[in-house]
């Protein structure tokens, strides 16, 4: 398929496939018709994920009956199913079947204590110290008599203690490959099993997530860092020499405390990605499938050592390497650029993104995009959307949203289209990286003992901003690990090769120490003509013995030095002069726009990023290749030619990048460009629309009920409180185990079993006020089937039909009246149910100080419509208004909105999709008509004012989960804290 048919026919496999969060009791049917309205909207598969909530038997008979339903409706709506390797996350416990075989395949610790005694226990080793602080003074082995000032300094193998993420067991040792394997025979080789006929087709892979060596509950207290049986063995093997007589330098700090500490962590990276991602990726290789994923904290140097050992090792052995990338920012180069250059270096054409988790409710359109365009020039090509629920009923809609089939859902398919053609391009050939960047993880090793997590994490925040500078400077480059530098590494016709990748400059920053294979590397690469550039320390060890060769290494004439980051950027315009300039009027060049460039075999791309929110910038882009050029527009589909400016080599072409903005240019290096300058249109005259405008909800307005009383039957009411808070004394008065946040034991596992409690007489009483009264006033509420419901007195009807979930019941309610109303629900109450907000729906008003139910406003203005009667409304709204057209003028619209996104009719006709600033102006002209023309603005909210967190501080925390949504002391707020929403500004523009 050629590059055009690529972009404007973009096959499923380039588009989106969500954390599909399988998190209630699941049913086939439903599973079923979910399937198909993520291909309605766009998507091009789903990742089956098991999520907090379920009720369904993990890996049971149900739990397999869904997969086959979903498996069987990808196939027939051309799909991919992607499977997810465990009960929640991290990978490696199966929901606790695994550590559940016994100790062997339970996690554990390598645990320090400094001790004035000697209890008769189990020790991997025995020494006596002096300590002061964390500085080791001196140090005798054995566990003899104490000297004066001397303590025992105790080294002892632990096994994990139970958790409740991990269902009451342990997290597996995911450095025992016997446990891995165990891993695999209970949850891979049953998919293969049940669905394995599809392996490589419907089913193209299965993610593992956040596998890690260190979630351990160390029941003890002490110090502790990963350990597992055998492991002496391994590190004697792997080192040479005895870890026993090194291991209080693993922990205090002394004269041997770097070498002990890398060489522990090189083996420990060894080990780990032997014993998991190595079994793993095997499996899925000789399956036919993809293993994929990501590893945890991947951006945090030191908390990924601690973790893993090392990152980039593990994506060696990923069929689809990916990353994790959480919340509304784009700060984590690190995070990115590890993937992305091994992926790189091995031929992987695919890099995944589980991208958004985290962002609230309040998520918009141009906020997947910003995140997801600034990861896409850097190499990430498939979105992993974090999350699409499988319902909202009870924890689950708290469960770090947003969830990605909400009130917008209608319109998903707008941003679908836009990253299936950009992912589409940008598989395409290779990206052109002439810059390798030595990665200092093994110095990292060498600094991190179990207490300087934070120091290391400020190392790795110096290699994240470096690497953002290179990208600002237009050095687009590939990260070299050590361990895959050994492997794949090798020099060729003047470049250093890794893999497949080659480069003509190495940079290597804030390193003290390199391996012997390295250093052998560097020294062949220079000799053949490569340059090498040092910022900050240049290495003079090798695994932390110095070495005196290194010296000598670092004096080559090809060897240049950087003390700062202005002469790091002065060497490498030196000796690698930028490939794509982009600068502005003044000729600077503009840090905010990052360039991918890719080679095709009869054109190259540009994809170019505005990561700047706030501003946007006029520049000049100066491209090192000749032909003609396009843009194509990823949203639209359009493509258009650009006249340049064309020297012998290159062309410059004039560009303007708004907020958040992005250009996917294509060189056709066949065809001759056209030179000049492209011709824009002029606005000759500019109309101001509204700014009282007509509307109309598409949804019931809405009022949140979350503050009650609460009693069981024949008590005395309690005083008002979050009706969280009431669920939280209830299940304490009854001895049942809270669940008013998250992470807790998985449902499936007790909600069958019957609690002595169960069946107690509950009354909840809550009230509103009504200054104005509205008709047909309903009630959502979850779980309607068991409450009986009475306002003022009157008992409700039968429920009906739902609202945003089919866990919310809609219940017509009796007549209200002005004044006060008090609506009480009489339910019994079981170890299993869960109390939600409920909500009041229908045709009113709500005033944004009182909260009483007013009149609704006959037009709305322009501004926030949370202060003109819909606070808590969580749907879209038209704004309706007539434009008188003169034929023979070319008309656009522009506009301003606080939106999720905005879509357009004109004379009910769809007329355009604005999903982000950059959209507008849009051209009306071929639907409008001579005379009165009826344009009809729909302006997207969410969920965010329904479901909160309605009482969280601003600003309190940078993510949003369950606990954001049970707020108490400081981080509570007794007034609502709402999102604005509502259209700011909208003109007609006449342009020629």
């Amino acid at each position: 398929m050629d590059l055009y048919t690529l972009f404007s026919q973009p096959p499923a496999k380039y588009r989106s496939a969500p954390f599909w969060s399988w998190n209630d009791k699941l049913d086939p049917a439903e599973v079923a018709r979910q399937v198909r309205e993520m291909k309605k909207q766009g998507m091009g598969g789903f990742f089956m994920h098991s999520r907090e909530g379920l009720e369904t038997e993990y890996l049971g008979k149900e739990w397999m009956e869904c997969i086959r339903a979903a498996v069987e409706t990808a196939r027939e709506e051309g799909m991919a199913a992607w499977l997810y390797d465990e009960d929640r996350w991290p990978s490696g416990a199966a929901g606790g079947l695994v550590p559940g075989r016994g100790d062997d395949f339970r996690a554990k610790v390598l645990t320090f204590e400094a001790s004035s005694n000697l209890p008769q226990d189990k020790y991997i080793a025995v020494f006596r110290g002096k300590v002061e602080g964390n500085k080791l003074l001196a140090l005798r082995a054995g566990d003899g008599p104490l000297g004066e000032d001397e303590v025992y300094l105790l080294f002892r193998r632990e096994v994990s203690g139970p958790s409740a993420w991990y269902n009451d067991d342990a997290p597996a040792d995911n450095l025992n490959p016997e446990a891995v394997e165990e891993f695999i025979k209970t949850t891979h080789e049953k998919y293969l099993a049940e669905v394995g006929g599809e392996f490589g087709k419907t089913v193209p892979g299965i993610f593992t997530d956040e596998p890690n060596i260190l979630h351990a509950t160390v029941e003890s207290g002490r110090r502790y860092l990963p350990w597992t049986d055998g492991f002496l063995e391994y590190f004697q093997k792997r080192r040479g020499y005895d870890f026993t007589k090194v291991v209080p330098y693993l922990f205090l700090d002394g004269e041997h405390s770097a070498r002990a500490r890398h060489d522990y962590w090189y083996c420990i990276t060894e080990r780990f990605a032997s014993a998991f991602s190595e079994q793993l990726g095997n499996w899925c290789r000789e399956q036919g499938i993809a293993l994929t994923g990501h590893y945890l904290a991947e951006n945090q140097l030191g908390n990924a050592t601690r973790l893993g050992g090392a990152m980039m090792p593990h994506y060696a052995h990923m069929q689809l390497p990916g990353i994790d990338l959480l919340r509304e920012q784009t700060d984590e180069y690190l995070t990115v650029k590890q993937c992305t250059s091994v992926a790189n270096q091995l031929g992987k054409t695919r890099v995944l993104s589980e991208t958004y988790g985290c962002s609230g409710w309040e998520f918009t359109f141009e906020g997947q995009r910003w995140v997801g365009d600034w990861q896409y020039v850097m190499g990430v090509n498939l979105r992993c959307q974090h999350l699409a629920l499988y319902s909202l009923r009870g924890c689950r809609k708290r469960d770090y949203p947003p969830s990605f089939n909400t009130t917008w859902w209608q319109e998903n398919a707008v941003v679908e289209d836009y990253f299936a053609r950009l992912g589409a391009v940008l598989c395409q050939g290779k990206p052109v990286r002439e810059l390798l960047v030595l990665h200092p993880q093994t110095t990292a090793w060498s600094k991190m003992g179990d207490l300087n997590s934070d120091e290391v994490n400020d190392f790795g925040e110096k290699l994240n901003e470096l690497a953002k500078s290179l990208l600002a400077q237009k050095y687009d480059f590939d990260f070299a690990d050590e361990l895959l530098l050994a492997e794949y590494g090798k020099v060729q016709k003047g470049q250093l090769y890794v893999g497949e990748a080659g480069y003509r400059v190495l940079l290597i920053p804030f390193s003290s120490t390199i391996l012997k294979s390295t250093m052998v590397l560097i020294r062949e690469f220079l000799a053949r003509g490569g340059k090498v550039i040092i910022s900050g320390e240049a290495p003079g060890a090798i695994a932390t013995e110095p070495e005196p060769q290194l010296q000598q290494l670092w004096e080559n004439s090809s060897v240049f030095k950087a003390e700062n980051q202005e002469e790091l950027v002065s060497i490498l315009q030196e000796q690698l002069p930028q490939r794509v300039r982009i600068v502005d009027k003044a000729g600077l060049t503009v840090g905010s726009l990052l360039c991918m460039e890719r080679q095709l075999a009869e054109s190259a791309v540009y994809f170019i990023v505005n990561n700047n929110k706030e501003q946007g910038f006029k520049v000049r882009i100066q491209l090192p290749r000749v032909g003609k050029l396009e843009e194509w527009n990823a949203l639209t589909g359009e493509i258009r030619e650009l006249a340049v400016e064309a020297q012998a080599e290159t062309m410059s072409v004039q560009a303007e990048f708004g907020p958040a903005d992005s250009k996917l240019f294509v060189v056709s290096l066949a065809q001759e460009p056209t030179i000049g300058l492209t011709e824009e249109l002029v606005t000759v005259k500019t109309l101001e629309l509204g700014p009282l405008w007509q509307h109309q909800r598409t949804w019931p307005n809405i009022l949140p009920l979350d503050e009650c009383k609460w009693r069981l039957t024949g008590e005395a009411w309690s005083e008002g409180m979050p009706l969280w808070q009431a669920q939280y004394a209830l299940r304490e008065r009854l001895g049942m185990r809270q669940i008013h946040v998250n992470a807790i034991q998985q449902r499936y596992l007790w909600i069958g079993k019957p609690h002595p409690s169960d069946g107690a007489k509950l009354e909840l009483l809550f009230s509103f006020e009504i200054e104005k009264l509205s008709e047909n006033l309903e009630l959502i509420l979850e779980r309607a089937e068991l409450f009986e419901v009475f306002l003022n007195g009157e008992l409700a009807g039968d429920p009906q039909d739902w609202l945003l979930d089919k866990s919310m019941a809609r219940v017509m309610l009796p007549a209200a009246k002005v004044g006060k109303n008090q609506l009480l629900l009489k339910c019994r109450y079981y170890h299993w149910l869960e109390l939600e907000d409920c909500f009041l729906a229908g045709d009113f008003g709500v005033d944004h100080r009182s909260y009483q139910l007013i009149a609704e406003p006959k037009r709305l203005r322009y501004g926030d419509w949370c202060l003109q009667g819909y606070p808590f409304y969580p749907g879209s709204m038209l704004y309706q208004e007539i434009y008188k057209h003169e034929l023979g003028q070319r008309v656009f619209l522009d506009l301003q909105a606080a939106a999720t996104t905005v879509s357009l009719k004109v004379n009910g006709i769809n007329s355009g999709k604005l999903p982000w600033r950059t959209a507008v102006p849009l051209e009306l002209t071929e639907y409008l008509k001579a005379g009165d023309n009826h344009l009809e603005i729909e302006v997207f909210s969410s969920p965010r004012n329904m479901l909160g967190p309605l009482h969280r501080r601003a600003s309190q925390e940078a993510g949003t989960g369950s606990w954001s949504f049970r707020t108490e002391g400081d981080s509570w707020n007794d007034e609502y804290v709402l999102w604005p929403w509502g259209l700011q500004r909208a003109e007609i523009l006449v342009r020629k």
